[in-house]
């Protein structure tokens, strides 16, 4: 059944909450998995830099002004949760389309069920989050030793690589359960890429003459795009990462370009790339149609020809009628003609393109005054 599948159920994490009796059938419980994890990442955070009296002084960068941290545990932390419904609907929808829209018939329905039961597999498997568990104690182990800046801060009290109560819990505890989430997400999206890709196998019934110029498999990049929630908190983890460096390190937004070029690419490549698994196909339906539809469309005026020359005595409303044809078989193949190789459009690289830019655009603020700000926009545009 379409609805049973999910690429977002199953794993270490979701065991835990069911033990603790969060997830309930029939309710929604996404708002006591973020107080939960707010209660194991953020709020000892507050508590032991208020012990340590490092949560609003005494050192050069205290708790309440790192940027980076609160806009982890408290926005992005609860944006991939949240995305949850979101991208499971939007999965569901996409997949039960190739069912109603009839692309795939009876004869491949048992290669299309065996697709989405090796996806089934992916999500529930123990080993893959045995390899995010290594990840994320090497990150620990690496974070131990690293202490990216010069100032003291709650997280380095002392100017050294020693570690207060709240940089301890940080490192052991909250970063630790933050990297498995993003690494979670990321190995999710590799389901999906698998997904689509095994689908990609399957004989279709496209159609080259299809209004989507896509076969028929226009749907793919129907904005929203499935994994767009997540790139939006990617894209504000990125900016807060961005704007601690911008406030602290001296680092310049608009001398380090490249990097949110690369970013912003990045974006567009996780939105884009499991569609793309599907233009050989949609080459194929294009080259395969011209073909078939230039040699009906041939043969139609062919016959024409024969009417119109041969048999001139002929009803002059059958001609006008054979004519019409004509007209609407030349529309068909200018269709055919016109079909795009990917299965989506300007409007699936804009909302990828806003995703990435919008949480970028506040830093500008940071480094250049407003009024220098618009006096740049202005000179752009006049």
């Amino acid at each position: 059944m379409i609805n049973e599948f999910s690429i977002i159920r199953g794993g270490l994490l979701d065991r835990f909450f069911d033990k603790m009796h969060i997830v309930k059938k029939g309710s929604p419980s996404v708002f006591s998995k973020i107080l939960l994890l707010l209660g194991f990442t953020w709020l000892p955070l507050i508590a032991l830099s208020a012990w340590d009296h490092i949560l609003i002084g005494k050192v050069d960068i205290p708790l309440w002004q790192d940027i980076g941290t609160h806009t982890r545990y408290l926005i992005v932390l609860p944006l991939m949760f949240l995305a949850e419904s979101r991208v499971d609907k939007r999965s569901k929808q996409v997949i039960s389309q190739f069912i109603q829209s009839g692309l795939i018939g009876p004869e491949e329905m048992d290669s299309f069920h065996q697709a989405k039961v090796k996806a089934d597999r992916m999500c529930e498997s123990l080993w893959a989050e045995v390899v995010m568990l290594i990840i994320v104690v090497i990150g620990v182990a690496v974070k131990i030793t690293q202490n990216e800046y010069t100032l003291t801060s709650w997280f380095h009290p002392y100017g050294d690589d020693r570690l207060s109560f709240a940089g301890i819990w940080v490192v052991f505890v909250s970063l630790p359960l933050f990297q498995f989430l993003i690494l979670r997400w990321l190995w999710r999206w590799l389901i999906w890429f698998r997904l689509l890709f095994m689908i990609s196998k399957i004989k279709f019934r496209l159609h080259p003459a299809h209004p989507d110029k896509a076969g028929g498999l226009g749907f793919l990049g129907e904005p929203p795009l499935t994994f767009g929630p997540i790139t939006l908190a990617i894209g504000v983890l990125f900016a807060a990462m961005l704007a601690n460096r911008m406030l602290y390190l001296d680092f310049k937004l608009l001398e380090h370009y490249t990097l949110v070029l690369i970013f912003i690419c990045l974006v567009i490549f996780i939105n884009i790339a499991p569609l793309m698994v599907f233009v050989y196909k949609i080459s194929n339906t294009r080259r395969k149609g011209i073909f078939d539809y230039g040699a009906f469309i041939n043969h139609h005026y062919r016959l024409f020809d024969n009417k119109l020359i041969q048999n001139s005595s002929q009803e002059s409303s059958m001609r006008i009628e054979d004519a019409s044809t004509g007209v609407d078989l030349n529309d068909l193949y200018h269709a055919v003609d016109n079909m795009s190789p990917v299965p989506f459009d300007w409007r699936t690289m804009l909302t990828s393109l806003l995703t990435s830019i919008i949480p970028i655009v506040p830093l500008l603020f940071i480094e250049l005054p407003i009024m220098d700000l618009l006096k740049m926009l202005l000179q752009m545009l006049f």
